[in-house]
């Protein structure tokens, strides 16, 4: 799923998986789901500063995205 959105970030998925072994899939899972509240481009910006701080865990995603971005909000 995360391919499909986003095929030009397959080492922040190969980073994440280094960085969370044990949990990987539970951070990319809350990572697509506070990612489905914004708009593409700005969750490839949100993947970008993760790689940038080198911090791959949800709790930075969601706070980059709520510091930086408005939820798009969709019916």
């Amino acid at each position: 799923m995360f391919n499909e959105r986003y095929p030009d970030k397959t080492v922040f998925l190969d980073k994440l998986q280094a960085q969370k072994r044990i949990n990987a899939r539970y951070h990319l899972g809350r990572i697509l789901e506070i990612g489905s509240s914004y708009k593409a481009q700005q969750v490839t910006r949100a993947i970008d500063a993760v790689m940038e701080y080198n911090v791959f865990n949800f709790y930075f995603f969601q706070g980059y995205l709520e510091n930086h971005f408005q939820h798009n909000m969709k019916s």
